[in-house]
C-alpha cells in the first residue's frame, strides 16, 4: 500500500513539474525549448545617413559656428552654408533653405526668433520678409508667400 501510494505521489509531482515545470522542456536533440513568449521589440527606422554633415543640425555647418536661436527647423534641409560675408560690418552669414514646411511654421518659426531678439521688424502684410536684430547680428526670414507657394522658408543671418 505505501509502495502504491508512494509511486502515485511520484507520479502526480512528475506531472506537476511537467505541467509548471520552470519554462523548458528537454527534445530528443538535447536543447532547450522556452515556453514563455517574449515581444520582439520594434527596431527604431535607421535615418538615412547624410554625407558633409559636421553638425547635428544643418548639414555642412557646426553647431558651434552659428548662433542657438537659428536651432529650429521643419520640413527638410534643403541647403545650408556658413561663408564669409561680403559686408566689412559682418563676419559670416549663414544661408538655410528649408523646404516641405508646414504652412503653420512660419508663424512659429516668426515667433521663435521674435523671443530672442533685440528689436523685430514684423509687417503686417506677410507677404513681406521680416527682419530680427540681435547681440549676435541681424536675421532676415522670407515671406509667407514663399511658404504658400514653394513650402519653403529662406533664412539668412549675418554675424558679427
Amino acid at each position: 500500500m505505501k509502495k502504491l501510494f508512494a509511486l502515485t505521489f511520484v507520479v502526480i509531482i512528475a506531472f506537476t513539474l511537467t505541467a509548471c515545470g520552470g519554462g523548458s522542456s528537454s527534445g530528443n536533440d538535447g536543447t532547450t525549448v522556452s515556453n514563455e513568449q517574449t515581444p520582439t521589440p520594434e527596431a527604431a527606422p535607421t535615418p538615412e545617413p547624410q554625407e558633409e554633415i559636421e553638425g547635428e543640425f544643418f548639414p555642412g555647418i557646426s553647431d558651434d559656428d552659428i548662433p542657438e536661436i537659428l536651432l529650429r527647423k521643419a520640413g527638410r534641409v534643403e541647403s545650408a552654408s556658413l561663408i564669409p560675408s561680403d559686408d566689412p560690418e559682418f563676419t559670416s552669414e549663414v544661408l538655410i533653405v528649408l523646404s516641405e514646411c508646414p504652412i503653420n511654421f512660419f508663424s512659429i518659426l516668426s515667433n521663435h526668433y521674435e523671443t530672442g531678439s533685440l528689436t523685430a521688424e514684423l509687417p503686417l502684410d506677410e507677404s513681406l520678409g521680416r527682419s530680427f536684430t540681435f547681440d549676435w547680428g541681424t536675421l532676415e526670414m522670407s515671406s509667407k508667400d514663399l511658404i504658400m507657394e514653394a513650402g519653403e522658408i529662406h533664412v539668412h543671418a549675418f554675424i558679427y
